[in-house]
């Protein structure tokens, strides 16, 4: 007797059944990772949002334009803003309530621009990722992120105060 293809057992084969097993869990990590990555930049944003109503409420703000957060050891949330009196203000915020919040006039710092002219004037074959403010043992630095003519990831911490380089962190490339 002839068997017809069409005749075998009612089941799937095994190649069949592991396609569909790795299918489901690939899925299922891609829905993970995308849950989890929206859940981390709502917290983030969130966290944001906070510490700008923390900046009026306990700092003196009459208004809070801009948030970001400085991820070191210790982490800390900086809100840039006005009081009552139309000056413009930074507050450095310890993300842990045990550190002390640190408010600086912008008037008495060197400005983001002015710390960008200094590094473009070092380094002008170097490309911008971004420049924002940071708190290293208790000064406030601007972190500038660029590639330089290596390609490597280059952090450059320049004072607030006096523009001068405090730190420098270079990231080689293992990928050419």
């Amino acid at each position: 007797m002839k068997r017809s293809r069409y005749n075998r057992s009612a089941g799937m084969s095994w190649g069949k059944w592991i396609i569909l097993i790795a299918s489901v869990l690939f899925i299922a990590v891609i829905a993970l990772g995308v849950t989890l990555y929206n859940q981390t930049m709502n917290g983030k944003n969130q966290g944001l949002a906070k510490a700008k109503d923390e900046a009026i409420r306990k700092h003196g703000l009459a208004k809070a334009a801009e948030a970001e957060r400085f991820s070191g050891n210790p982490a800390y949330n900086i809100v840039f803003g006005e009081d009552k009196s139309h000056r413009k203000k930074i507050i450095f915020m310890p993300v842990k309530s045990k550190g002390k919040a640190v408010m600086l006039e912008e008037k008495d710092i060197i400005s983001r621009d002015h710390a960008l002219d200094g590094w473009q004037r070092e380094c002008a074959s170097c490309s911008l990722v971004r420049i924002g403010p940071a708190m290293i043992r208790q000064e406030p630095l601007w972190e500038i992120t660029y590639k330089d003519q290596a390609s490597r990831y280059v952090y450059d911490y320049i004072s607030m105060e006096d523009g001068e380089l405090r730190e420098q962190f270079r990231l080689s490339s293992m990928f050419k």
